[in-house]
């Protein structure tokens, strides 16, 4: 890999990243008090801005869940990313390679 190539690879997953952050940061959570407020009424301690404020006090606090929770939008696509990956390392890619990668049977032996 050249250097151009490397800057460019670094640019696109630099945006990927910031974008699922900010997904992860801003739409989630407020999706999960549009859906909480639906199922179980109203934020008590101030609604959408005091959500928000107690979600970014536990993150800052190192909450796990929280983090977790905030990172997850990041996380998925990784995770899709590397179930694709697999999948094409395990795949034949021409129908003459299937026979190579079948198991061997007893009568093989």
């Amino acid at each position: 890999m050249d250097l151009d190539t490397v800057k460019k690879l670094l640019a696109r997953e630099g945006a990927l990243f910031v974008v699922l952050v900010f997904v992860g940061f801003v739409l989630l959570p407020i999706c999960i008090y549009l859906v909480g407020s639906a199922m179980f009424g109203a934020y008590d301690d101030g609604g959408l801005a005091g959500f928000f404020g107690d979600l970014q006090g536990e993150l800052r606090e190192g909450e796990p869940a929280v983090v977790f929770l905030l990172l997850s939008p990041w996380l998925l696509w990784q995770l899709l990313r590397l179930t694709i990956l697999a999948f094409r390392h395990l795949a034949p890619s021409r129908p003459e390679e299937a026979d190579a990668r079948r198991e061997p049977r007893a009568g093989d032996l």
